[in-house]
């Protein structure tokens, strides 16, 4: 079955647009038109290279595609640009605080630096 099913996923690839990409978009898409559980599609991905490959290129086309996709809200979108392609947020964390050090020499003497 992955050799056939791997040919629709190329097909499924080539046919998808700026246009119909939310009916293809998700690896349940391919699921269901390949009328397999997801797990499947895992589990061929393993252990065929031939079908990781048409995956990984479905993959590729998907996440170009999002780019252009105009069609859904900014949170929807950004979630799925994170789930998809590994975008991140950006953390830019700024420490400003003033640290004093107090030594304490051996005469016993204190100083505050």
């Amino acid at each position: 079955m992955p050799g056939k099913s791997c040919r629709m996923v190329m097909k499924i690839t080539e046919l998808m647009t700026s246009q119909n990409f939310v009916h293809f978009c998700s690896i349940y898409h391919i699921a269901h038109l390949l009328n397999v559980h997801v797990d499947t599609l895992y589990e061929w991905q393993k252990q065929h290279p031939e079908f990781s490959e048409a995956i990984k290129r479905w993959e590729t086309k998907r996440n170009a595609l999002a780019f252009e996709f105009k069609g859904w809200s900014d949170a929807r979108w950004i979630f799925c640009m994170k789930n998809w392609s590994g975008m991140t947020d950006r953390h830019d964390i700024s420490l400003q605080k003033n640290i004093r050090l107090k030594f304490e020499y051996e005469s016993g003497r204190e100083d505050e630096e």
